[in-house]
């Protein structure tokens, strides 16, 4: 009997709600998109080459530069950092220089190793950076990232290897790699 009642309570409410007035609503949507903002640059210049280069030796360090430049543009919508790291050397044969990076002095303490460096007049002094194989900030202190649409110019060097290192009029090939990060 109780749950009859309940039924029938419940029918009554029902009923009682369905009779009420009805109220309408309407809705309307704005659409939106959104681009993430993707690392940009470019590079004026894509090739240099260094000539022949004597070996090191452990009283002369030759430490070659090139008069080719680099411009690297940011082509991004938003300031970025650049950076910039240094490969390996590889030749004909197998003839290989290991990149130690890291340093700009350098001693012959061990052949078939050479490092390279950057140069950009901004950063004051000293104006250079060695480039191991791991990327090198390139911020210029105090400035920050940047801007978009803005550039830098940068220069290149390496020092040799030394005496007794492989790759005697081989040429050999290596990269100065640069990055673009928000």
């Amino acid at each position: 009997m109780r749950t009859i009642a309940f039924v029938v309570g419940l029918a009554a409410v029902a009923l009682a709600c369905s009779s009420l007035p009805a109220f309408s609503a309407d809705n309307g949507a704005v659409a939106a998109t959104v681009t993430a903002a993707a690392p940009c640059i470019t590079l004026s210049n894509t090739a240099l080459a260094f000539g022949p280069q004597a070996f090191s030796t452990a009283s002369q360090t030759k430490q070659p530069t090139t008069a080719t430049s680099t411009t690297v543009t940011n082509c991004s919508s938003n300031a970025e950092k650049f950076y910039a790291h240094g490969t390996d050397a590889n030749g004909s044969g197998g003839a290989t220089w290991a990149n130690v990076g890291g340093t700009f002095d350098f001693t012959c303490a061990t052949t078939n190793t050479f490092n390279q460096i950057i140069f950009d007049s901004v950063w004051g002094s000293p104006n250079y950076k060695a480039l191991g194989k791991s990327d090198v900030d390139l911020t210029v202190p105090f400035v920050g990232a940047k801007a978009a649409g803005s550039s830098e110019t940068y220069a290149f060097g390496m020092t040799m290897p030394c005496t007794g290192s492989v790759g005697a009029g081989v040429e050999m090939s290596f990269q100065y790699v640069f990055t673009a990060a928000f």
